[in-house]
């Protein structure tokens, strides 16, 4: 069974209805009987029992939500999830990470840094791409770390923080307003490459350099697959914008007490709240700490982008891996001679995100690209370099360890021949079949196969060149089963 929800978080008093997804065999639900409970606030069964009314309890807290479903043999099934409860969702937007001139982490980032660390509070940091071109090892070590910390999401702040700047022809200019979107796309997919390069890890959320952005900036996001989420950014449905603005600083670097109290309300849903840490006195991390303080005194949630994504998005049915081929034949002769590459297609089954990677048992067994998400094609070669006459079997694996079906794996045959003892190719026509008479434009069709590999094929009527053949994967299953090893 899988026990669905619409999101996994909800604010306190609030309901949403959960229901049971049963797959396998008579699915109609009133050949089964259900049982739900909570660890907090209300559930209430709705008629036949497959799905359920959750309402939320009027304060904070992880709620677990279970479902026993038990069938006419009474075999017992039973499937939980937790819902987050809140009163109001917080999400510190922290901006503008750089290096010191030495390349460096500034000192005020790593007082910062600690600090937050100490409150288990968590906070997104606004990484300048370029920063991890020049940054020492210390630097890149240290963005690792921050990585690998619950209280901590890297997001893309874009390239080269360029701001407030005027053109030769006086127009006004930032990194991402009055600027091609093709060039803001190349920043964004720069930080990209960059943050997954350097610090092995993929950014899901973006915010603009001193929030400047222009209609441009909705295409070049939309352009760019792995951002989920634009912190104050435009309306589009292909990303999550969070646009509720909180204040904390009145000017860069200087938080204030008195205009947050101000600003400040209790009822709001969610808070974006963008500070610039490197800014930072003494005297203005004082005052920062206060309303830090003061927020968690009024029972905010602080979450990161990423997590309130996942975490606002529908319970997803787990992601499967499909092969499009479990078995590949290379051949090769002492010549140097070899089948060129082949490309073994994944598929995403299911409704989640595939996060795949590829593992070969033999070294002379090559996969590009070794990782990847979603549906992608993966190109296997072969180096039979060093290998003598004989035959080889090797196997790829694809794992994830989130799919429900993971591993997948697909046999990797390699036949070196000696040189000059290949067979010839052959094969068949299939259409026009012998002795028809046809004139015009016509299809021809057929198969052909060899040890190696069919470079080309050219089709000739009375010793005229009359056009050549075009290779279509997949197409011929009998083949395939009738010469498995070719």
């Amino acid at each position: 069974i899988t026990l669905d929800s619409p999101k996994k978080l909800l604010r306190i008093k609030q309901s949403l209805t959960l229901s049971v997804q049963i797959s396998g065999g008579n699915t109609a639900p009133r050949e089964y009987s259900f049982r739900w409970w909570t660890s907090a606030g209300t559930i209430t069964k709705i008629d036949p029992g497959n799905k359920a009314t959750f309402i939320a309890p009027d304060r904070k807290c992880s709620a677990e939500i279970g479902v026993e479903v038990k069938d006419k043999n009474n075999t017992t099934y039973t499937q939980t999830l937790s819902i987050l409860v809140y009163k109001q969702v917080g999400m510190l937007k922290a901006d503008d990470v750089i290096t010191t001139s030495a390349g460096a982490m500034p000192p005020r980032w790593e007082t910062f840094f600690d600090y937050m660390t100490q409150k288990h509070t968590k906070v997104c940091i606004g990484l300048v791409g370029n920063s991890l071109e020049h940054g020492i090892t210390t630097y890149i070590e240290r963005l690792k770390e921050l990585s690998r910390l619950e209280y901590f999401e890297i997001f893309n702040h874009g390239y080269d923080h360029v701001l407030d700047k005027i053109d030769e022809n006086g127009k006004l200019y930032s990194e991402f307003y009055n600027t091609p979107w093709e060039q803001q796309r190349d920043h964004l997919l720069k930080t990209q490459t960059l943050i997954k390069d350097k610090l092995a890890i993929t950014a899901h959320t973006f915010g603009a350099p001193g929030n400047a952005i222009d209609s441009n900036t909705t295409k070049a996001m939309e352009a760019v697959a792995d951002l989920k989420i634009w912190l104050y950014g435009n309306a589009t449905p292909a990303k999550l914008v969070l646009t509720s603005r909180g204040l904390i600083e009145t000017s860069t670097g200087h938080p204030d007490y008195n205009a947050f109290l101000k600003k400040y309300d209790p009822t709001v849903d969610y808070y974006v709240f963008q500070i610039h840490p490197n800014g930072f006195t003494p005297e203005s991390l004082e005052t920062f700490k206060k309303i830090l303080d003061y927020l968690i005194q009024q029972e905010v949630t602080f979450l990161l982008p990423y997590e309130y994504y996942t975490l606002s998005l529908p319970t997803l049915l787990p992601a499967e891996i499909a092969l499009s081929r479990t078995k590949f034949n290379f051949g090769s002769d002492t010549d140097g001679r070899c089948t060129p590459q082949q490309t073994l297609r994944i598929e995403n089954k299911g409704e989640d995100v595939l996060n795949w990677a590829v593992s070969c048992d033999s070294p002379w067994i090559t996969v590009e690209p070794s990782s990847g998400t979603g549906s992608a094609a993966v190109n296997i070669s072969v180096n039979p370099t060093g290998q003598t006459a004989g035959t080889y079997h090797g196997t790829i694996t694809v794992t994830d360890p989130r799919a429900v079906n993971s591993p997948q794996t697909a046999n990797i045959d390699l036949v070196v021949y000696n040189a000059n003892t290949t067979n010839p190719p052959f094969g068949s026509f299939d259409t026009p079949g012998v002795d028809a008479v046809v004139s015009g434009s016509i299809p021809v069709t057929g198969w052909t196969l060899d040890d190696i590999g069919v470079k080309q094929i050219k089709i000739y009527t009375n010793q005229t060149l009359i056009g050549e053949g075009t290779f279509v994967e997949g197409t011929r299953p009998d083949i395939e089963t009738a010469f498995p090893d070719k």
